[in-house]
């Protein structure tokens, strides 16, 4: 197959990558609009990256680029859920995605209680996948110098998880009107997870109370 043949089966992605970017940095009023233009970044670097004039030498170039694609894959699922997500928050509640995982503010009712789980455990299996791949991939290529600790990937994107796993039960004990310091019941082993799945499934307060308004918008506001 010729060379030129090659490409044309990337123009598509590549044509749609730039279709994606466009909506996101003209459409102003689009919510997660941020998640959609990382998640257009994200799949043209992959289309980029698959181009065949970058495999000219495939022996420096393969185990470095199946890291990076790894690295970019997961991260397009994630800005894509990311996107979905932040726009069903905005239509639905009072609150942002990012306010949703990382903030310690404010309510949080039953849904997006545990969509913020479901998000926190593809990030997590995708982590550990990643980290596999990478150490498979190191493997086969011993002398790397691109190979990266899985330890210094698991020391930077965990604290991140367990401070989003407090911020969200916090919320979810406030929704049913008790004091967010009984997160730290999470924390007894064995029924700490026990614990995390009742107040998951407890029905909020209705309205407002102690502290604060409730988190689903009125329909008169959507």
């Amino acid at each position: 197959m010729s060379s030129g043949i090659q490409y044309l089966f990337y123009l598509p992605q590549i044509a749609f990558c730039i279709f994606v970017l466009a909506i996101a940095f003209t459409t102003r009023g689009l919510h997660g609009r941020f998640w959609l233009g990382l998640l257009g970044m994200s799949l043209l670097a992959i289309g980029i990256g698959d181009l065949p004039f970058w495999q000219a030498d495939p022996r420096d170039f393969i185990f470095l680029w199946l890291k990076l694609k790894g690295i970019l894959s997961v991260c397009a699922t994630f800005f894509l859920a990311m996107f979905i997500t932040a726009v069903w928050c905005r239509s639905r509640y009072t609150f942002s995605v990012v306010q949703l995982l990382l903030s310690f503010s404010g309510r949080v009712s039953r849904a997006p209680y545990w969509l913020a789980y479901a998000l926190q455990s593809f990030v997590t299996l995708a982590t550990l996948n990643l980290m596999v791949r990478w150490a498979s991939v190191s493997f086969l290529d011993r002398d790397s110098e691109w190979t990266v600790p899985s330890w210094l990937v698991a020391s930077c994107l965990f604290p991140v998880l367990i401070w989003s796993s407090f911020a969200i039960q916090a919320k979810r004990w406030r929704d049913c009107n008790m004091s967010g310091w009984l997160v730290l019941l999470s924390l007894i082993p064995f029924a700490g997870p026990l614990i995390s799945l009742i107040i998951g499934t407890y029905p909020g307060s209705e309205g407002a109370n102690s502290y604060g308004p409730a988190p689903k918008r009125a329909r008169n506001e959507t």
